[in-house]
């Protein structure tokens, strides 16, 4: 059961309440510019994974310090539903999720390429 539920511009652990023994879950969607292969990362300390339209296409998860895996799928030009999961267990924690493709260089999932349903 969620303790808090909120807007957020990034994907990442800014508001957290705690630093250890939680979970968070970002839903939105990935704007991408142009039809092609594109690769997600997911780098975090402790788990995470990454749904592109419900499909996991990362598995980073498990208790462990900053680590980086990715996974790619074939997406066509528009918006797309993206959905991260985080858990973090004891110690320090991290969350980086980033995008690589045809017209991206990689970075992170923000600003123009980030949209929740109310974003306009």
């Amino acid at each position: 059961t969620p303790k808090a539920s909120g807007l957020t511009d990034e994907i990442n652990l800014s508001k957290a309440e705690r630093d250890e023994r939680f979970a968070m879950k970002f839903d939105g969607f990935v704007d991408v510019p142009g039809t092609g292969i594109y690769t997600f990362y997911a780098n975090s300390d402790d788990g995470s994974k990454i749904f592109v339209h419900d499909n996991l296409v990362v598995d980073n998860d498990y208790t462990h310090g900053m680590t980086e895996k990715s996974g790619s799928v074939a997406l066509e030009k528009g918006l797309h539903p993206l959905q991260v999961l985080f858990f973090q267990g004891y110690g320090g924690k991290g969350l980086e999720i980033k995008i690589e493709g045809p017209g991206l260089e990689k970075q992170l999932i923000k600003d123009k390429l980030l949209y929740h349903a109310t974003r306009k």
